[in-house]
């Protein structure tokens, strides 16, 4: 996930595959991590992800571990028309947040 939570409360994420869209934040949670961990996280999301359309921080400190608190298919359950901009993903699955 890049950057600030927006206005109507969605990150904008990144899977590994490289797809990027919409997280919502009520969606995830922030666990504790080690610097070591948030390190290793901010050079491989670097070195794999596209070039996404807002700014990345690349000091691991500004680095978050979220976890998905819920399963979450933007197909089904997002009340926005633009669903296909949202990521889907499932209960327990660990995001890294860059940003705030």
């Amino acid at each position: 996930i890049y950057g600030n939570q927006d206005a109507d409360g969605f990150y904008i994420g990144q899977t590994e595959n490289g797809h990027i869209g919409y997280v919502p934040s009520n969606m995830v949670s922030e666990v504790e991590t080690n610097d070591s961990e948030t390190e290793s996280k901010s050079t491989n999301v670097s070195s794999k992800k596209r070039t996404p359309s807002v700014s990345t921080p690349t000091n691991p400190k500004s680095i978050k571990k979220m976890q998905a608190l819920f399963e979450y298919d933007a197909d089904e359950y997002s009340p926005n028309v633009d669903s296909h901009d949202e990521l889907s993903f499932h209960a327990g699955d660990i995001i890294y947040v860059h940003g705030s």
